[in-house]
């Protein structure tokens, strides 16, 4: 079970939790704009900081666009420093040079644009851009074409070229399909949620965009993978996961309380939300996953912790307005899972660590823990969520019977002793991990 050394998440009891989000916004709020100038994209000594600099100030973009729902945001200085940027040439001049990367620069002009801040050459230099079909005919998986048709939508651009519209990306990509949250790596979960994220233009119903949810049947796949991440120290992929279940509506309140409770805990004093194990920041995520080895040695101590920490920040300052205001809809009797939230709290990381574990490969332990979870409340109030876990583990057994496909294991197990050969691998991993594999499957399949 779990280690005792883990903290236990507690559930924010119903009656506090619309005060907790808002709690949470003030806090991540407040601390976005005393580092209003860490956004600048401007400011940068090398490759690293210009890169985390560009990739932030864009997204900043975005927090503001929704933060100003509710009236001025607590961030007049960051406001400041996109118009002021915007409307410089030589920011305008990345957008003219890099114009398949319009997705990363454009954000900030039209953000002034939608505030009548935009200057008629910065808005010259922003249609040219988008003019331009390298814009639209790269090629690019469809969450980025959507990213793309969001910012033209958001501008009020029409869009010269024969391109899909939402809902037919929409259906071309990941969120069209039921998908085991264990076999997802980080940057695929990035891709789901930014399909919702881009699909409801982040929580602003308005012109251009669709009224309606995405039709979307496998919500389990966005509630497994919160509880995988929750175990995972994920604060990031934890709010972009809570953001996309309140716009889609597709999440049960006990489990938002759970996962809100375990997000508050992670909170720094300060207000800022950890990046993954108070890691790398975002930016440096690799094409494939996980994480590249990015020198912030040239930073000074508080650039280095912005640099890590402003994006989860950024993305739990927007969800905590989004699922404050989707509540009322969320905390419904149709939505709920019969389950003592409080009670289960400690069952509910544990399936989230055996997530983590059977992503990790690691099939022996992940059986033993999985079994000791089946006939516990969690499993019968969430069997749909249960259900992936059994069906990975399933899915290991190989044509001789045996489980796991262990080809990188078994070269350097043979390779670091001489007296290692088949048969001593199969004793000491093989079959151990083929018996219990097989034990939990039959306990569970024979319930």
């Amino acid at each position: 079970m779990k280690a005792e050394t883990t903290p236990m998440p507690d559930p924010v009891p119903a009656s506090k939790f619309e005060s907790e989000l808002r709690d949470l916004t003030v806090r991540a709020d407040e601390w976005i704009e005393a580092h209003a100038d860490q956004f600048d994209p401007m400011n940068w000594g090398d490759i690293e900081q210009r890169s985390v600099r560009r990739k932030a100030f864009g997204e900043s973009a975005l927090y503001l666009h929704v933060a100003e729902r509710e009236g001025e945001p607590r961030a007049e200085r960051l406001k400041q420093l996109l118009i002021e940027r915007s409307n410089d040439f030589e920011y305008q001049q990345l957008l003219a040079r890099n114009p398949q990367e319009v997705h990363k620069f454009g954000y900030p002009l039209v953000y002034a644009s939608t505030h009548g801040e935009l200057s008629d050459e910065a808005r010259e230099m922003l249609h040219r851009t988008l003019d331009r079909q390298t814009v639209w005919a790269t090629e690019l998986p469809p969450f980025r074409k959507l990213d793309l048709q969001h910012l033209a939508r958001m501008y009020g651009y029409d869009v010269p070229y024969d391109t899909p519209d939402f809902d037919a990306l929409v259906d071309q990509s990941c969120a069209s399909y039921r998908l085991n949250p264990v076999e997802m790596t980080r940057r695929e979960v990035y891709a789901l949620t930014h399909n919702f994220l881009f699909y409801h233009n982040f929580g602003n119903p308005g012109d251009g965009f669709p009224g309606d949810a995405v039709s979307y049947d496998h919500p389990e796949t966005l509630h497994g993978l919160l509880l995988r991440f929750i175990a995972a120290d994920d604060c990031d992929l934890v709010g972009e996961l809570l953001y996309s279940a309140a716009l889609q509506r597709q999440l049960p309140p006990g489990l938002a309380r759970f996962a809100l409770g375990w997000l508050l805990e992670q909170v720094a004093d300060e207000g800022y939300v950890p990046s993954p194990a108070d890691g790398l920041p975002i930016s440096a995520v690799a094409e494939s996953d996980g994480l590249t080895d990015l020198d912030m040695g040239t930073w000074d101590d508080e650039s280095a912790k912005w640099g890590r920490h402003y994006h989860p920040t950024l993305v739990a300052a927007s969800m905590g307005r989004i699922l404050g205001e989707a509540w009322p809809e969320i905390d419904r009797e149709e939505n709920r899972r019969d389950l003592n939230y409080d009670e289960e709290a400690e069952n509910l990381y544990e399936l989230g660590a055996v997530f983590d574990s059977l992503a990790d490969y690691d099939l022996r332990e992940s059986a033993d823990r999985l079994r000791d979870l089946a006939d516990t409340p969690t499993a019968a109030a969430y069997p749909d969520v249960f259900e992936f876990a059994v069906e990975f583990l399933e899915a290991q057994q190989r044509p001789d019977g045996e489980f796991g496909f262990w080809t990188d294991e078994k070269r350097v197990y043979l390779s670091m002793d001489e007296d290692h050969d088949e048969e001593s691998f199969a004793e000491q991993l093989l079959s151990p991990t083929t018996e219990t594999c097989r034990e939990t499957i039959d306990a569970i399949r024979d319930r």
